[in-house]
């Protein structure tokens, strides 16, 4: 929601025309919990917009599909302890 907030603050007559755009920038930012984007745990996959073609951002590298599910364990283990 404070993403809907910010980016509608200057805007609110037409805050519901915005929504789409600020839905795909929140599904292609890296989630700092699980270090996926909302595409790529969804999708398997990242979307990407024909910006990125223009504007190539830097490469991010995501920990593989083991590592994750190891890191998930763990931070499950010791939330329970």
């Amino acid at each position: 929601m404070e993403a809907v907030r910010c980016f509608t603050a200057n805007r609110q007559d037409s805050w519901d025309v915005n929504l789409p755009q600020i839905a795909g920038a929140l599904r292609s930012s890296v989630n700092r919990s699980t270090g996926f984007t909302q595409n790529k745990m969804m999708l398997g996959r990242e979307v990407y917009s024909p910006a990125d073609l223009v504007f190539p951002s830097q490469k991010i590298t995501f920990p593989t599909e083991s590592e994750y599910v190891y890191r998930l364990e763990d931070s499950i283990k010791n939330a329970h302890d």
